[in-house]
């Protein structure tokens, strides 16, 4: 199934006390997870029946954006021009990374450690160049690697007493479906101690004919990364996935999903798109001189 579906539960009946077990098994499984579903709506309705805890509305400004960099160093006005920085810039940024990894040139050396990342490593020289391209007025909230996976989470100093860092987690869907050439990335924060925010950077299975596999990592990730979900919203299950568990999820990166259709068929179809557009624009303008 898609990722956050309902999983439908199928009982193997048999005879003998292997059978008895293996159904005792499952109806416990199913037990655990009604129970969560009763929990997640409890919290809910807790949520609604309190109006007066609401707080004041509070506008938060996020960047999230994904970069596969193909194993190779950014140049420092490569990013710039990436987040966008000579336009405007956000409260918090939440970057997610691929193929992130690469041997450092003497003129990037060195470079201290950052967070998790080591001295000299590639995941030091990202978040040190990203937070060179912000600037001093921001603060690294959490970097989490997996192989040459990375999610970095940065946020502006005004807002940072208010950000919470609740979890990080990861989820390796790579080679033996244990590598971490390929799953998921997350940090869970909260913001302001009302709203709580999940960002999950993944890169999927490639190739055209693997759109079965990617749905199926997708899901993987998300179950995967059940620990979050108690950090979610209070009195949940952690044998839900993120998706019920936060206000907001942002599940990003390199999803390898593809038009599964020739090149000159996908032309065709976007000139034929711009020029229907142009048109309507057109009898729009002639109407309403």
């Amino acid at each position: 199934g898609e990722p956050g579906c309902v999983e439908e539960e199928s009982l193997i009946l048999g005879r003998g006390k292997a059978s008895l077990a293996a159904l005792q098994a499952q109806l416990r499984a199913a037990h655990l997870r009604a129970a969560a579903w009763l929990s997640t709506l409890r919290a809910m309705l807790e949520e609604i029946a309190a109006p007066e805890q609401v707080p004041a509305f509070v506008s938060v400004r996020l960047w999230v954006g994904t970069w596969n960099m193909g194993n190779a160093a950014p140049e420092p006005q490569e990013l710039r021009d990436w987040l966008g920085l000579d336009d405007t810039t956000h409260d918090i940024y939440a970057i997610g990374m691929q193929e992130a990894h690469f041997s450092l040139s003497s003129k990037n050396l060195p470079v201290p450690r950052i967070g998790s990342a080591a001295p000299n490593s590639s995941g030091a020289f990202l978040a040190s160049a990203i937070l060179a391209a912000l600037g001093p007025s921001f603060r690294l909230v959490d970097l989490r690697s997996m192989w040459a996976i990375r999610l970095l989470v940065v946020a502006h100093e005004e807002i940072e007493p208010n950000v919470e860092l609740l979890a990080s987690d990861v989820e390796a869907t790579g080679i033996g479906g244990v590598g971490g050439n390929k799953g998921g990335v997350a940090a869970a924060l909260s913001l302001h101690g009302t709203t709580n925010v999940a960002f999950i950077c993944a890169h999927l299975a490639a190739h055209q004919d693997m759109v079965r596999r990617r749905n199926r990592d997708a899901q993987d990730i998300l179950r995967g990364l059940r620990s979050l979900a108690a950090r979610g919203l209070p009195g949940l299950s952690k044998h839900l996935d993120p998706t019920l568990s936060f206000h907001h999820v942002f599940f990003f990166g390199d999803l390898n999903y593809r038009i599964d259709a020739g090149m000159e068929v996908v032309i065709d179809l976007l000139q034929a798109a711009a020029e229907a557009a142009a048109e309507a624009a057109a009898n729009e303008a002639a109407a309403e001189a």
